[in-house]
């Protein structure tokens, strides 16, 4: 991959201490803005990326692989080398394991103190969990992230959103000791669960102020308004319909004759029900090809779902 921004972290090594999907992932990130991703892995266990999905090639693509036993002192002299020379390092162990294999903030800043650590934990270090191991069915269990979905969400959304918010931690950490030569490196934690509570946000408030539990099909993001849900062509196609602005919902009503519905794309409850049962009528007249046109020669935020077989 390439931009204009690939070179802003050249010349900076990060040393990838991690497995699985988040932080490699965060790796990656950071290695397509031109860092240089030194992964350490443990010769006696392979990376879960390469027995559950087949995703350790694309996660792990133009890192530099180094086998070392940090429980060795052979291994450990190697990896203290390493370490003295990064500008910083991705881990995501539990307690018990970082200081058994040296990861632990006091033992990585006593070898070099101008280290930027990130680590990416399952669960907050200040909670009853710290020491519970988890993947990404988990965190979206606890967090409330599965009860919005209906279940399972379908990507590794925890995950890789804790590997974005740790490389911005990264990034500001590398540059806040760029301008500051006297700086000191420090750990940055991430809890992958705190994250999945974190991008739910905008129903976690809605849900404090109205003490309504939000629930699959009746959220702004699933459903529950009539001016951003999915209805069906006459085929069966699915259909992404968003016009959240009101400019964009009556054109659409126009363009569909359900003028009677202008100005109410945002109806909620029985008033919304019935906005979307005349739109899902409405749309149920042509199968897609003959809407395609139309909505392609008129703003209204509406596509087509297409699957992976029209995409690749």
């Amino acid at each position: 991959m390439s931009n204009a921004f690939d070179s802003d972290l050249s010349g900076r090594t990060i040393l990838d201490c991690s497995a699985g999907w988040p932080g490699p992932f965060m790796g990656r990130l950071l290695m397509e803005k031109g860092a240089r991703i030194v992964k350490v892995e443990n010769p006696k266990r392979d990376d879960v990326a390469r027995t559950v999905g087949g995703h350790y090639d694309w996660l792990n693509e133009n890192k530099e692989v180094r086998k070392l036993d940090l429980t060795s002192a052979e291994g450990k002299a190697a990896f203290a080398s390493l370490v003295h020379t990064a500008d910083g390092l991705i881990e995501g162990f539990r307690p018990k394991a970082r200081l058994k294999i040296g990861l632990d903030e006091e033992t990585l800043l006593s070898i070099n103190p101008r280290l930027c650590i990130v680590s990416l934990v399952g669960y907050p270090e200040d909670g009853p969990l710290k020491d519970r191991p988890g993947h990404e069915i988990n965190y979206q269990a606890l967090s409330g992230l599965s009860s919005i979905f209906n279940g399972m969400a379908g990507l590794a959304v925890s995950d890789f959103f804790t590997g974005y918010e740790g490389a911005l931690a990264m990034v500001s950490a590398l540059d806040h000791l760029a301008r500051n030569d006297d700086a000191l490196g420090k750990r940055i934690v991430l809890s992958i669960y705190g994250v999945s509570q974190k991008i739910q946000w905008p129903l976690i408030n809605d849900y404090k102020e109205t003490g309504i539990v939000p629930v699959h099909g009746e959220t702004i993001f699933t459903g529950g308004l009539p001016c951003h849900r999915l209805y069906e062509a006459k085929d069966g196609r699915k259909i992404s319909v968003g016009p959240i602005e009101n400019v964009f919902w009556n054109r659409l009503c126009d363009l569909l004759g359900t003028t009677e519905i202008k100005d109410q794309g945002h109806a909620k409850g029985d008033e919304a029900k019935e906005v979307i049962r005349i739109m899902q009528n409405a749309f149920g007249q042509k199968v897609w090809a003959e809407w395609e046109p139309i909505f392609a020669e008129n703003d209204c935020c509406v596509e087509v779902v297409k699957d992976y077989s029209e995409l690749f």
